[in-house]
């Protein structure tokens, strides 16, 4: 869907990688003009459906590159990905109206890693936590 006036929107980059403590993520790069007030929502799906959803707050008006990373796996709890292809979406919803102000998807890159640890438990950090991206990313 393509952004209204005033906005501008590319998900330039979602792929498999690691963070600092090596337990595995998703680092999402985009590029975004917005105005105030959409809630900014992330879904991941792959061949059996919805993997996870993320929502969160209004956005702020904001211009530039920005850069972050999901947790895949922390501690003894991990989203196992068998063998296929995944899709992220990251999408601007109106929260008067509902209406999806803007929204891309991208194929993820790389290879999912399936995983023996537990299922991620109601409150669990995977997929829920937003991390910054190392400097050498952006």
């Amino acid at each position: 869907m393509a952004p209204p006036s005033g906005w501008e929107f590319e998900l330039a980059n979602v792929r498999y990688a690691k963070l600092e403590n090596e337990e595995r993520s998703l680092q999402v790069v985009a590029q975004l003009q917005s105005r105030p007030g959409p809630g900014m929502e992330l879904w991941m799906t792959g061949p059996d459906g919805n993997v996870f959803e993320w929502s969160g707050g209004s956005a702020r008006r904001y211009d530039g590159v920005f850069c972050f990373q999901l947790r895949l796996e922390d501690d003894d709890e991990a989203l196992s990905l068998p063998e296929g292809q995944y899709h992220f979406t990251m999408a601007f919803r109106d929260p008067g109206t509902n209406e999806v102000v803007a929204a891309k998807t991208v194929t993820v890159a790389g290879f999912p890693h399936t995983s023996t640890k537990a299922a991620p438990a109601e409150g669990s950090s995977v997929a829920k936590d937003l991390l910054g991206c190392p400097r050498t990313v952006i």
